[in-house]
């Protein structure tokens, strides 16, 4: 079904295991559509103990789901709706037919008990005074009903009852080793409350355990009365007790709450004796008391008014324990394990092809590559995991997977990648002397997507450097590449460009010189034109003083872009207030109708940065983070569409305060 506010998830720590590779997913084709949660799992009292669970979303995968771990009986035909049985892994629980409260509880032999039924009562003393001294106890109790949510983890016991017409719910949650009793009693509306006490009560069965808490024990269990220090610890404080021998061990953890509460001395209750009650009451059940034990307040001076909230934890364990199963106990309840979900999505979008492969320098046994580094999904959400490099002196042909599959693959030494938009560095080294070397790149990230091919670099290994001028075109970018030999008086290179359109030359950019060397030096240069077509580049190469001279002319042609792209925003994220730069491409050869807005997470458009038609090419925009009104944005997530007549592209980006 479908999971709301109100409901929860609840598993075993235990069933938690290694954690899963990030490509790792359930097999199932809904499941890798939607997100899952991947659940880590730590100890406080156990640093670097970990483990993790997986939590998928589909109504289709065939997964084997475990047996439940616990079991529900509901109370025999015939029978009062209280006398119901929950079973967990390391105990059985029965309950008392007129008022619901526990009666019955035997450890089974597979869990490290004899399975003999250990519970005499769940016990309730209400001392007060109307018109004369009067006592309630759970035998009094007006049973209404009890309500049951029964999971394989958990079961949920919900018990109806009510004292002098005020209704009292007590609330058990049962898990598969131990069980959480709570409730609140209300006191206001008994008259003159002298006494309260909640306490269990074991039976003949446990004679000879052993009783402990805090500041007694061991006590033997035997209905012969011991004497006891009553101190109790109140909240944030939490008090046990144990109760083991042969046929099994309960551990209690009990917390005292006195914030609501007035007029109201605690103690710690414990009684051992053949027949009567510590308090003074009436005994109820077998009449006898075996480590009768728990919590009891009595008035001083004013009568007790107020809420008293009941929080009882009990353990079910095997035989024998000392009492420091019970403090260990008590210690993780104090400092629970940390549970914390991370949202993942599996990643189907490999790192983007990298597209400006380049010979930077050669030597007679070496060539020096350079290259933008690619994102984790296509340009953008990080850097990839891994870069393999494939190198051949064979041309690639036509067949480039056949090429790679002869060719030297390097996949150790090459740089971890970048962030995106990096330039990065790689000699590849002991190659054979005056010979024509093509290179390809590919990258992976983390979930194992592996790029496309990037395009081919070649150059030839010779014994001094060369002078070269290339140009080479990756979408509406142009990269420029030269080197020269020597420089004398070099104050620097102004590139120059002009299209087909436009006869005349440009200035477009300065790169400064190296005065003079006899080192080789490499140049690089990026150009962003404005739209497709073909461009000449050329390089005028300036002295100090002002002379100049032109190198040879290379041409390259920017193509019109195959499909329609919509760019990551950046930066991204951005701080609010501040400007972010949007790009995108057309293919068709028409003025298309187009639109670039701004939504918000509830689908609601915010902002229109562009709308009408526009022909073939490449478009960079900005946003100022501000709605068409000019309203600053406030922080959070929004989604950047690009339309066309055939397409709609989404960016998600985020505005930080």
């Amino acid at each position: 079904g479908f999971l709301g506010n109100s409901d929860q998830l609840v598993f075993m720590a235990f069933d938690g295991k290694d954690r899963a590779p990030a490509g790792d997913w359930l097999d199932d084709a809904e499941a890798r559509t939607n997100p899952r949660y991947e659940i880590r799992i730590t100890d406080p009292l156990e640093p670097g103990a970990e483990s993790w669970l997986y939590l998928y979303r589909s109504a289709t995968a065939g997964v084997d789901v475990p047996a439940s771990y616990m079991r529900y009986a509901p109370a025999p035909a015939g029978k009062p709706a209280g006398a119901d049985t929950v079973v967990g892994l390391s105990y059985t629980q029965g309950h008392h037919k007129d008022f619901g409260l526990p009666d019955f509880m035997a450890i089974p032999e597979s869990a490290g008990g004899t399975d003999i039924n250990l519970f005499d009562r769940l016990k309730v003393r209400i001392a007060f005074t109307l018109f004369f001294p009067a006592i309630i106890a759970e035998e009094d109790l007006q049973f209404e009903d009890v309500q049951i949510k029964s999971g394989p983890v958990r079961v949920i016991r919900n018990v109806k009852n009510s004292i002098l017409s005020q209704p009292i719910d007590i609330l058990i949650k049962f898990y598969p080793y131990s069980e959480v009793i709570s409730g609140n009693l209300p006191l206001n509306s008994i008259p003159n409350l002298n006494l309260l006490r909640v306490s269990l009560d074991l039976n003949t069965n446990a004679t000879g355990m052993r009783f402990y808490n805090p500041n007694n024990g061991p006590l033997t269990i035997d209905a012969t009365p011991d004497a006891f220090d009553n101190s109790i610890l109140l909240d944030p404080d939490l008090n046990w007790d144990m109760a083991t021998g042969d046929p099994g061990t309960i551990v209690k953890l009990i917390k005292l709450n006195l914030d609501n509460l007035q007029n109201a001395a605690p103690s710690y209750y414990y009684f051992d004796a053949p027949s009567g009650t510590e308090d003074g009451t009436d005994d109820t059940g077998d009449n006898m008391s075996y480590g009768d034990s728990g919590l009891k307040l009595v008035k001083t001076g004013d009568p007790i008014t107020g809420n008293f909230p009941i929080f009882i934890s009990a353990y079910y364990l095997s035989a024998n324990q000392p009492p420091e199963t019970a403090i260990q106990l008590r210690d993780e309840v104090l400092a629970p394990l940390h549970v914390a979900p991370e949202l993942q999505i599996l990643d189907v979008i490999p790192p983007a092809a990298v597209a400006d492969l380049a010979v930077m320098q050669t030597t007679d046994n070496s060539v020096t590559l350079q290259w933008t580094a690619p994102g984790d999904d296509g340009n953008s959400n990080g850097p990839a995991a891994s870069y393999t490099l494939y190198y051949s002196t064979e041309p690639v042909g036509a067949d480039t997977v056949a090429w790679t599959q002869n060719a030297t693959v390097e996949t150790t030494g090459l740089p971890a990648p970048a962030d995106p938009g990096t330039l990065q560095n790689y000699t590849a080294a002991n190659l054979a002397t005056q010979q024509t070397y093509y290179f390809i790149i590919t990258s992976t990230d983390d979930f194992g997507n592996v790029s496309g091919f990037s395009n081919v670099a070649s150059d030839q290994t010779v014994p001094v450097e060369l002078v070269s001028f290339r140009a080479r075109a990756s979408e509406n970018t142009v990269e420029l590449l030269w080197q020269t030999a020597s420089e004398t008086n070099n104050a620097g290179f102004t590139v120059e460009r002009r299209s087909n359109s436009e006869p005349a030359w440009q200035d477009v950019g300065f790169v400064r010189g190296n005065g003079t060397t006899s080192l080789a030096k490499m140049y690089r240069f990026a150009d962003q034109v404005p739209q497709p077509g073909g461009y000449d580049y050329r390089l005028r190469q300036v002295d100090f003083d002002g002379s100049f001279d032109y190198s040879p002319e290379v041409h390259v042609q920017v193509l019109v872009p195959e499909r329609a792209t919509l760019a990551q925003n950046y930066p991204n994220p951005i701080q609010q207030g501040q400007r972010t730069r949007l790009q995108y491409s057309l293919p068709s050869q028409q003025n298309t109708p187009v639109s670039l807005k701004i939504y918000n997470v509830l689908g609601q458009e915010i902002s229109t940065i562009f709308s009408g038609k526009q022909p073939a090419g490449y478009y960079e925009m900005t946003w100022d983070g501000r709605l068409d009104n000019g309203t600053l944005v406030a922080p959070g997530v929004y989604f950047l569409i690009f339309e066309t007549a055939k397409e709609r592209l989404i960016r998600k980006f985020a505005i930080l305060p």
